[in-house]
């Protein structure tokens, strides 16, 4: 069953981390979190071509610096190589894993990841919520707990495998032109 809706909690904007984003990297982050083809493990597609058609004077540049930006503050992981992205905290802040139904959806969407990187993320944060929320539905389910057995990994201890430690600015000069009077760019 494919999703319909998204949880957006309201703490976000509590969130230093959050704030601290530009105005397109938290629209794109929106976006992502909202797209229709995000799985219930939290992936979806990395396509900024196609993420640059979602809204009117966007370009692919915008989306990839966006992108850089989200991934420098740990919101998301893109693996460039298998073109997916992950929202890290998804599974944290969706609900989905209180439900045992949802669960076994997000454990079948796992294994529909291409990216390695991204399923040891995926299971890192699996683990986490698993040690700190351990009465979770998820965590009753056989589908869910054989995910806790693999390899997790830090996206923060990734960076070595093809991704560099440092990101160049997010908006370099001259893209943000053309944008209305007051829209801040970095």
């Amino acid at each position: 069953m494919p999703r319909d809706r998204a949880n957006i909690q309201t703490a976000i904007w509590s969130s230093q981390d959050w704030r601290a984003l530009d105005p397109i990297s938290q629209w794109l982050y929106e976006l992502l979190l909202t797209h229709p083809n995000l799985s219930y493990a939290g992936v979806c597609d990395w396509l900024p071509k196609r993420l640059a058609f979602m809204a009117a004077g966007l370009t692919p540049e915008l989306i990839e610096a966006a992108g850089a930006t989200l991934q420098a503050a740990r919101f998301v992981f893109i693996d460039a190589g298998s073109d997916e992205v992950v929202l890290r905290s998804y599974l944290r802040h969706d609900g989905l894993l209180k439900n045992p139904k949802v669960s076994v959806s997000m454990a079948n969407d796992f294994g529909a990841v291409a990216s390695p990187m991204i399923q040891k993320i995926i299971v890192h944060e699996l683990q986490r919520l698993a040690s700190e929320y351990p009465s979770w539905a998820a965590f009753k389910s056989e589908r869910v707990t054989s995910l806790l057995k693999l390899e997790g990994a830090d996206m923060g201890t990734l960076w070595g495998e093809g991704y560099p430690q440092a990101f160049p600015q997010a908006f370099p000069q001259g893209l943000g032109e053309g944008f209305p009077q007051g829209f801040p760019l970095p």
